[in-house]
């Protein structure tokens, strides 16, 4: 409701004026963000809403943000967090040449570890992270080239070049993957559910229902993770990392530090893909 509200004043502002929208593409979170510029190059500027050091499961969009994306041809959302469904029932409303794409529409959404009613973030039950996945990614890349080369149609030859080069990419790293013969693995928040399941392993989540795990939730997952012989935890320091950096201690368990928001997606993949 709030976003709705804030989406109504700036849309009367911009009535108001007579600044021309800017060319140019507004997206949710930075690994979007990698997409577009991969594929557009310099030739559009792109505007993110959540930075990096800013976890989406409790962001919302300033007036600024929200008068930026006004002044775009494209914004672009995974579609399944929380600000952005809000966001995208009334963005239509901030300008009329504005095009929405949501990233969620064809995907075969996966559950979520949460299983309580109040969980902050993202849509209950089921787990937002398909930007984890390089083959949903592979996608992805698809449809917003699509899309610029329907808003920015001088540029199309571009555009399916650099989309092409960047597919090629994105499939190295599939079959690099798929040689590596990943092991199951433990993290603390599971934000890896798309990936583990496209390469059939198994991610052990440390925390339960959103949450740091309580003493006794603790010793069931030092239990599990030596009974599953799991040898990596993965984890953003960022984000509540007590209960990782114990479980990883106790189980002399080695750590990795991992960004899922990182804006250099290709290289953040390749960096959690070593060390798992």
């Amino acid at each position: 409701m709030k976003i709705a509200l804030l989406i109504i004043s700036i849309s009367l502002i911009a009535c108001s004026t007579k600044d021309k929208p800017a060319v140019g593409v507004s997206v949710s979170i930075p690994p979007l963000a990698y997409l577009v510029e991969r594929i557009a190059d310099t030739t559009v500027a792109v505007n993110i809403l959540v930075p990096e050091t800013t976890s989406p499961e409790t962001f919302e969009p300033t007036p600024r943000q929200l008068k930026e994306i006004s002044q775009s041809r494209i914004y672009i959302s995974i579609g399944l967090i929380d600000f952005e469904r809000e966001l995208n029932k009334s963005i239509t409303k901030l300008s009329d040449s504005l095009q929405v794409v949501d990233l969620s529409d064809g995907v075969g959404v996966m559950a979520g570890s949460c299983s309580h009613a109040d969980h902050a973030g993202h849509i209950h039950g089921i787990d937002p992270h398909t930007w984890l996945s390089p083959r949903l990614m592979r996608g992805f890349s698809q449809k917003i080239a699509a899309e610029l080369c329907k808003i920015f149609p001088k540029n199309k030859e571009l555009y399916n070049n650099n989309l092409k080069t960047l597919i090629g990419e994105i499939d190295s790293l599939d079959s690099y993957i798929i040689s590596k013969k990943l092991k199951s693995f433990a993290i603390g928040h599971p934000s890896l559910t798309y990936f583990a399941r496209d390469y059939g392993i198994e991610q052990f989540a440390i925390e339960v229902e959103g949450k740091e795990p309580s003493a006794t939730q603790m010793r069931e997952i030092i239990d599990r993770l030596k009974k599953n012989n799991i040898k990596v935890i993965v984890y953003n320091r960022r984000l509540a990392p007590a209960a990782a950096e114990t479980i990883a201690r106790e189980t002399g368990t080695a750590t990795f530090d991992f960004d899922p928001l990182a804006r250099d997606w290709l290289i953040n993949m390749y960096r959690v893909v070593d060390v798992l």
